[in-house]
């Protein structure tokens, strides 16, 4: 049999997604643990790696991955020992950009859920505006094109905007048997409440730390 085996956050990310029994250490971690609703967000979920929403001035980078089920929305961010933002003695600190895209997509899915007749045009024309992102061409952007795709797929499950806490924003931390690395949770709040969730899950390496077998 063929073997795939990838280095760092990004391949570790990957085999998480595709391998079931991560999947369910991950919903685990994120409080769900009735055996039929892992069950039924297994059945429902809706799984993209690295989805691109356009960079620089234009966009506002990628997730590392986005997992949707019936009950939820994870937005994720990937890190390993070998993250620059990971210090064993500290909290996990995102950085400016990496906060701002949370905050977006979390008021992209409650705008849409608040206003579901809203096009979205409007909504990031309405988005940009607050922060003061001057883009003239909305329809076309990479933006809005990827956004116009992942968002019927997200949202799936007919939501109702009185679920607030549909988005859960999540610091995905990849460690191995016997790692110790300190994960307190910390809350941004630069001009609204955005809430990370810092968790952690354990990989098996290779021989050569960082690199792993990618299983499917």
């Amino acid at each position: 049999m063929a073997e795939i085996i990838g280095y760092g956050e990004d391949a570790m990310t990957l085999s998480a997604i595709i391998c079931e029994k991560q999947i369910i250490k991950f919903l685990n971690n994120m409080g769900v643990r009735n055996p039929q609703s892992i069950k039924r967000q297994l059945k429902t979920a809706v799984y993209f790696y690295r989805p691109s929403s356009g960079r620089g001035k234009k966009g506002y980078g990628e997730f590392d991955a986005i997992i949707s089920t019936d009950k939820k929305i994870y937005f994720i961010e990937s890190k390993w020992q070998k993250s620059s933002e990971v210090k064993k003695s500290k909290p996990i600190e995102l950085r400016e950009e990496q906060i701002d895209r949370h905050k977006i997509f979390t008021e992209i899915i409650r705008m849409n859920l608040d206003k579901p007749n809203m096009s979205l045009e409007n909504i990031l024309k309405e988005i940009n505006a607050k922060n003061k992102k001057n883009i003239k061409k909305i329809i076309g952007s990479r933006l809005y094109n990827n956004l116009n795709y992942i968002l019927p797929k997200l949202l799936k499950n007919k939501y109702k905007i009185k679920d607030k806490d549909i988005v859960r924003n999540v610091i995905l931390i990849f460690v191995t048997d016997g790692e110790k690395i300190i994960t307190k949770e910390r809350r941004y709040k630069p001009t609204e409440d955005i809430e990370f969730n810092v968790k952690t899950i354990k990989y098996t390496p290779e021989e050569t730390p960082g690199f792993i077998k990618i299983k499917f």
